[in-house]
């Protein structure tokens, strides 16, 4: 499903979305009851399906920013290593928190990340590619002048 939603609305808004659910599914976590038992199954749920998103959009966007075929799955090698020990990191760090702060400061942390990512795509989807164009159309106005100029 996911492959088909990428393809069908674009890698980067997959990831967008993505970021979206996940912080839908972190703000499920932070106001569910402790005793309540499906609320935070949904947030988890949503959660993940965020995680998949982004995931998925993101290893597309590696390994189609990659020219020659034998160093995409060193890229992409290279791009899940670095993404599992941080996620393996962040983990060991989640629970040092929890044990340490209690699961309020935990899910505000968690909040705070997915609110950056959020961010990030909404740069990366919005504001880059007007910066990418006027680069672009300035290298072709410069280019054009030195064209004329001979």
């Amino acid at each position: 499903f996911t492959g088909f939603l990428a393809k069908s609305i674009g890698l980067r808004v997959t990831i967008l979305l993505g970021d979206f659910a996940t912080l839908f599914g972190f703000l499920l976590l932070m106001t569910a009851d402790p005793l309540s038992l499906w609320v935070p199954w949904l947030g988890l749920a949503v959660l993940g399906v965020g995680w998949n998103w982004m995931f998925v959009g993101a290893s597309a966007l590696v390994v189609g920013a990659v020219s020659e075929r034998d160093k995409i799955f060193h890229v992409l090698g290279l791009n899940d290593t670095i993404l599992f020990f941080s996620t393996a990191c962040l983990g060991v760090s989640a629970g040092i928190l929890l044990g340490n702060s209690g699961r309020l400061a935990q899910l505000s942390l968690g909040l705070a990340l997915a609110s950056l990512g959020l961010l990030y795509s909404l740069f990366d989807l919005l504001v880059l590619p007007s910066f990418i164009r006027a680069k672009e159309e300035a290298a072709q106005g410069s280019s054009s002048v030195r064209v004329s100029s001979k």
